[in-house]
C-alpha cells in the first residue's frame, strides 16, 4: 500500500534521475530538486498531501536570482523571516495549474500504476513547459516585467506581501526601470502586512528603498 513517504521519495528521486543530464539533483535535506546556475538556481518542488488511499500531489517550480534575494534578505530581520531559510528563498515561481493549462492545483493518485504515470507526466511537463520558464525568467528584465505586472494587476491582494513587493522594487532598480520612483510610493500603499509585522515590515521596505536609491545601478539585460 502506498504511503506519503514512499510517494514523495519516489516522485522526487525519479524526476531528478530523469533530469540529471540537465543539471538537476535531488537535495533530500532541502526537500527540493535543484539545478544551480550562474545567477542562482532553478528548483522543482513536490509536495504530497496524504488522504490515504488517495494522495494529492502538488508540483511547482521557482527560480532564485541571487542578486535580488541577497538585497531583499538583508533587510528582513528575524521578526519577519527565519534566517535559516534565506539561502532557499526564490524570486519568481509558477504552479502546476499555470504550467499545465488546467484548473487543477493538485494531481490525484491512488495506485502504483497511477504513480508511475504521474512521474512521467511531470517529467514531460518539466521539459516541455518548466524549462522554458526557467530560461525566460533568469533574465532580470523579464522577471521585473512579470513581477510588476502581477502586483499592479492583482485584484486579490495576494501579491502585496512584503517579500514580493521588495523583490519587485529591487528588480526595478537593477533594471533601471523608469517606474521605480513612482512605484516606491505606490507599493507602500499596496503593502498588506501580516498581523504583528506592521511596524517591522514598513521599516524593512523603507530601509530597502533608501538603500536602493543610494545606489547607481548599471543597466542590466
Amino acid at each position: 500500500m502506498l504511503n506519503k513517504k514512499y510517494v514523495t521519495n519516489e516522485i522526487r528521486t525519479q524526476i531528478a534521475e530523469n533530469l540529471k543530464n540537465d543539471g538537476f539533483k535531488y537535495i533530500k535535506a532541502k526537500e527540493r530538486i535543484i539545478r544551480k546556475h550562474d545567477n542562482g538556481f532553478d528548483v522543482i518542488y513536490i509536495r504530497v498531501v496524504d488522504y490515504a488511499p488517495i494522495f494529492l500531489i502538488e508540483y511547482s517550480i521557482a527560480i532564485r536570482l541571487n542578486t535580488v534575494e541577497d538585497s531583499v534578505n538583508k533587510f528582513l530581520g528575524e521578526e519577519l523571516f527565519n534566517p535559516k531559510n534565506k539561502p532557499l528563498t526564490t524570486t519568481v515561481a509558477s504552479s502546476y495549474d499555470l504550467l499545465s493549462g488546467t484548473n487543477h492545483k493538485f494531481i490525484e493518485i491512488s495506485s502504483e500504476d497511477e504513480l508511475k504515470t504521474l512521474v512521467q507526466k511531470l517529467i514531460e511537463l518539466t521539459k516541455n513547459k518548466a524549462y522554458s520558464f526557467f530560461q525566460t525568467y533568469r533574465s532580470l528584465s523579464n522577471t521585473n516585467k512579470l513581477k510588476k505586472n502581477q502586483i499592479l494587476n492583482d485584484d486579490t491582494g495576494l501579491s502585496n506581501i512584503l517579500r514580493n513587493l521588495m523583490q519587485s522594487l529591487t528588480l526595478m532598480k537593477l533594471c533601471n526601470d523608469p517606474d521605480f520612483d513612482e512605484l516606491c510610493e505606490k507599493y507602500k500603499e499596496l503593502y498588506a502586512p501580516w498581523v504583528g509585522q506592521e511596524v517591522a515590515g514598513r521599516k524593512a521596505m523603507d530601509d530597502l528603498i533608501s538603500n536602493l536609491k543610494s545606489k547607481t545601478q548599471d543597466s542590466r539585460p
